[in-house]
């Protein structure tokens, strides 16, 4: 690990830079077992792992006078890892979307490609491990997709600001390249859990006849649950969120030697009010599939704070 604290422009400007590589031993992950012990899996330590990345934080007093300050604040991460020994060099295969192979990374994805829909008779169609496109699904074509359940950018941003005795203060958080199953958007497009949930609008763009190209199958497609272990819910799940906002009034200090208080502090607020993300869905953050997820609630405030 080596890092920087730095102050500079008269302490304006201030942050620290880190960059590291960490070997960690003996994950402790799920590991496959004969059902014979009378479960699949149990939790144990194998393997090895490097994380590689750097870590950076910014503080910026953009101006500071008699009754106004505003300040910026921003931090951000890289992070690449990958799994470097398993046991006998083996995969660690519990049967799901994800696996850990050796030189990939942690929660990588081992999925059959979805090819998209048969134009001649809407069923669905898929890649097999050479790369042909067949209509037949087997696990036997899972190949590793090229992405994983945790991010490699994340970190957030905001700023603080005053106006005589009143403040504004705000906090944004962000994560990129980061992909999860999205199961619950799989549950409202298959035909055949009408039963279980409501359907989605994208129904109404099933295939219906030759020629159609379309992203939806047949509503009578003889391999509509062939779709298990595909890639064809797995959706990119960036987002950047208002994870924070509060609006206030701070009490002049005259008036707080007269009751004898610190401060007193009437405000309002917010948390997670606004997400912009490319995911359909409840909620963009998380990790793994969204199926039966409860999404982060949107909170709203409004109180008096006195201190002592």
């Amino acid at each position: 690990n080596l890092g920087i604290d730095f102050t500079i422009l008269n302490g304006k400007l201030s942050g620290n830079i880190d960059v590291y590589d960490k070997n960690t031993e003996d994950l402790f992950q799920s590991y496959p077992v004969s059902s014979i012990n009378g479960t699949n899996s149990i939790q144990a330590n194998i393997g090895s792992m490097n994380n590689r990345g750097a870590e950076v934080s910014l503080n910026w007093r953009a101006y500071t006078g008699k009754d106004f300050s505003f300040s910026i604040f921003a931090n951000g991460s890289y992070n690449k890892n990958r799994v470097t020994k398993l046991p006998n060099g083996e995969n660690v295969d519990n049967g799901g979307r994800t696996i850990l192979a050796e030189d990939n990374p942690i929660g990588s994805f081992f999925a059959v490609r979805w090819a998209g829909v048969n134009p001649a008779n809407g069923q669905n169609l898929y890649y097999d491990v050479d790369g042909n496109i067949t209509d037949i699904y087997s696990e036997d074509n899972r190949v590793f997709i090229d992405k994983a359940i945790y991010p490699t950018y994340q970190g957030g941003f905001g700023f603080n600001s005053n106006w005589k005795n009143i403040y504004l203060d705000t906090q944004f958080s962000f994560v990129a390249d980061i992909y999860r199953n999205n199961g619950s958007l799989g549950v409202i497009e298959d035909p055949t859990l009408t039963s279980l949930a409501n359907s989605s609008t994208e129904l109404q763009y099933a295939w219906q006849q030759p020629g159609d190209i379309t992203n939806v199958p047949s509503l009578n497609a003889t391999n509509l649950s062939d779709i298990g272990l595909s890639d064809r819910d797995l959706r990119e799940s960036d987002y950047t969120r208002l994870r924070f906002i509060q609006f206030g009034y701070n009490l002049p200090e005259k008036f707080l030697e007269k009751i004898g208080f610190s401060y007193v502090r009437a405000f309002v607020g917010g948390e997670n009010l606004v997400t912009w993300s490319k995911w359909r869905g409840f909620d963009a953050e998380g990790f793994g599939s969204t199926q039966w997820g409860y999404p982060t609630p949107k909170t709203y405030s409004i109180g008096i704070e006195f201190g002592f």
